[in-house]
């Protein structure tokens, strides 16, 4: 109650002298409403003040709606009672630091025109700001709650500081408004804390902060954040919080951790952090870059559905247990990565990277035609991306693939080099590769048309470097590992791995790739090189088979030529047998004729018969019979080189289409 029922500023100075007479150190006060300037709140604490100790302390203090225009010393005040300043008004500055509120310290609904300081501030009981609002600098660093702090709906127009605060029981933080920098560094909170829907317009730091209990977050909204080095004791809610720059580096989640819905507007790092148990970011929004780098994810099941609109890296991140990753990004990096489990990687629209991961287990990447599905019977929204939904490898340089499935995936731009067990490698729906220049390419006097097939890309950049290229173009920079020796393993393993798994036909592209490398290897001896060379001409390494027929024609038709012209006898050979009679007995003598060598122009030797019977001779050369006709002796070695030639150039078409039929 106001001293005389009147307003202590509105007194008579002898009875405001003689009311302060009357207080004493630790007595109780009653000035709601009361409107205080600095002469004459000095005069009250001096009159609640120890002379010994020189610190003004209050028993119960009441000073709701009270107005003080001059800056307010509470400096080192002890409350022993409760103390309220429901609805003040403070138009300067006003300081409480290291002041000592034994019983319940209301500020709801104050109004602080400039700076407030509670720094090194003890709340033994409950601390209210619900609804205050401050428009100046917010001082809590090193305060410490023991009981409830409530600054749900606070409004702090400037920074508010809680540095190095202890909050030792619950803190709620809800619908709070920062419109300056949020400081938490160091801040340790060891009951639940509640930011749900409070809104920091500022860069916000929890840097080496602790939270003992549950932290709730949940639909909050930050410009930039940095929770560096921070603990999570108890679970970290983060649903469909909105978030700027989000800095989560070498932070511990001991307990689950709720990303879901949540919304990364620029950048976000979770570099070397920890998720000891589950951690869910189902249907998370990253516009920008988000960084896993080396993140440990200990007891995930399941991460994503994401959609990231650059680049998801995960670069030497681990997976402790079995997991299923949905992702739809522009690129995601799975570089050095460690499974020790299964997990199945769903991607969309990405390019992905996978060069070095370690795979313990069964490792699936496939692509997702189908926008995924987030768990509320909706999809997730991921029109941003464009183009063709279906996941591009870009490397798997240094992998061990003997444990790596991939599943309708584009394989065009994959570095393959450094690669182990591709031969162990599983292949599944559609998976595409480079295609070789299609077309009849000029080149000065060179023409060339290459042979349609599928490709790697290290046969492209190895050949795109080369003086005369012919079509091939490589949008990567050439290396030293593409060599010849180098791609015929690739290809080898590559075939092997088609053929373990019954895929002859596509197998058979790898098999020219494998040759076509052996042929232009120039470690090899040249005897091979050479042999190779033949093999490639007349049948495309046995996979042509128009090749090897076009040879067969054409060994066919030079053969009926010269058989024509030089092979068949001019005349019919004769045998001519003449005989005796001496008494009763008969002598008979038989003699061939000569064959005769045609002769005459080389025009005048073409006839129907002659052609018929050379195109006899050529036709049993073929199955390799011989025709039993009478030759010229250059009739006889055309004849034994065709049967020779020709039907080694049927089998190799033969065995060219068989390869392209074959089961």
């Amino acid at each position: 109650m106001e001293p005389y029922g009147s307003c202590l500023a509105h007194l008579a100075e002898a009875e405001r002298d003689a009311y302060l007479g009357t207080l004493g150190h630790g007595s109780d006060v009653d000035h709601s409403g009361t409107v205080f300037d600095g002469d004459l709140l000095r005069r009250l604490l001096i009159a609640v003040t120890d002379p010994s100790s020189g610190r003004p302390k209050f028993g119960t203090a009441r000073f709701s709606w009270c107005t003080f225009y001059d800056s307010t010393p509470f400096e080192s005040i002890q409350f022993d009672g409760d103390a309220r300043f429901i609805s003040s008004h403070f138009h300067e500055r006003s300081n409480f630091s290291r002041s000592i509120f034994n019983g319940v310290a209301e500020f709801s609904r104050a109004h602080f025109e400039d700076d407030c300081q509670f720094t090194s501030a003890e709340f033994h009981r409950d601390a209210v700001f619900a609804s205050s609002r401050i428009k100046g600098n917010a001082h809590f660093s090193h305060a410490r709650f023991d009981d409830t702090a409530a600054f749900q709906e606070v409004t702090f127009e400037s920074a508010a500081n809680f540095k190095h605060s202890e909050f030792k029981s619950r803190s709620t933080f809800n619908q709070a408004t920062v419109r300056g920098r949020g400081k938490f560094h160091e801040a340790k909170f060891w009951r639940s804390t509640d930011f749900t829907g409070s809104k920091f317009s500022l860069p916000t730091s929890f840097v080496k902060s602790t939270f003992h209990s549950h932290a709730v977050f949940e639909s909050a909204s930050f410009s930039d954040v940095i929770f560096q080095w921070v603990t999570f004791h108890g679970e970290a809610n983060f649903r469909r919080t909105k978030l700027g720059k989000g800095m989560f580096s070498q932070s511990c989640f001991l307990s689950n951790a709720h990303f879901g819905y949540a919304h990364f507007e620029g950048a976000s790092y979770f570099t070397e952090t920890s998720f000891v148990k589950s951690v869910s970011f189902r249907a998370s929004k990253f516009d920008s870059h988000a960084h896993f780098v080396r993140t440990k994810f200990e007891e995930a099941a399941h991460f994503g559905p994401v959609l990231c609109g650059g680049s998801l890296i995960l670069n030497g991140a681990s997976f402790s247990k079995a997991v299923i990753i949905e992702i739809a990004a522009r690129t995601v990096s799975f570089r050095q990565t460690h499974w020790a489990s299964t997990g199945l990687l769903r991607v969309r629209y990405a390019d992905v990277d996978m060069s070095h991961a370690v795979f313990s287990s069964s490792i699936i990447l496939s692509s997702s035609f189908e926008p995924f599905i987030t768990g509320e019977a909706t999809v997730l929204n991921d029109s941003s991306l464009t183009g063709d939904p279906a996941a591009r490898v870009t490397s798997l340089r240094g992998v061990d693939a003997g444990n790596l499935l991939l599943n309708d995936v584009d394989l065009t731009g994959c570095h393959f080099g450094g690669a182990m067990h591709l031969d162990q490698l599983r292949l599944e729906g559609e998976c595409k590769f480079g295609q070789a220049p299609t077309g009849i390419r000029v080149n000065s006097w060179r023409i060339t048309r290459w042979s349609p097939r599928r490709v790697v890309l290290e046969e492209q950049m190895w050949r795109a470097a080369r003086p005369r290229s012919h079509g091939w173009v490589s949008g990567s920079t050439p290396n030293t590992h593409n060599s010849p020796a180098a791609l015929s393993a690739v290809y080898r393993q590559l075939r092997k791995s088609l053929e373990d798994s019954k895929n002859e036909p596509d197998a058979a592209d790898f098999y020219y790739g494998e040759m076509e490398m052996r042929r232009n290897d120039h470690t090899r001896p040249r005897p091979e090189r050479l042999l190779l060379s033949l093999y490639w001409l007349v049948s495309g390494y046995g996979l042509r088979a128009g090749r090897a027929l076009a040879w067969l024609a054409i060994s066919m038709i030079t053969t009926l030529t010269a058989l024509i012209l030089w092979g068949i006898p001019g005349q019919a050979p004769a045998t001519i047998s003449h005989g005796t009679f001496n008494g009763k007995s008969f002598t008979e003598t038989t003699q061939n004729v000569k064959i005769s060598h045609p002769s005459g122009p080389l025009l005048d030797r073409v006839s129907i018969k002659r052609s018929e019977q050379a195109l006899r001779i050529v036709v049993n050369s073929v199955v390799f019979r011989s025709s039993g006709q009478h030759l010229t002796t250059t009739g006889a070695y055309i004849e034994m080189a065709s049967r020779l030639v020709e039907p080694v150039l049927l089998g190799l078409a033969v065995l060219a289409i068989r390869s392209r039929l074959k089961r």
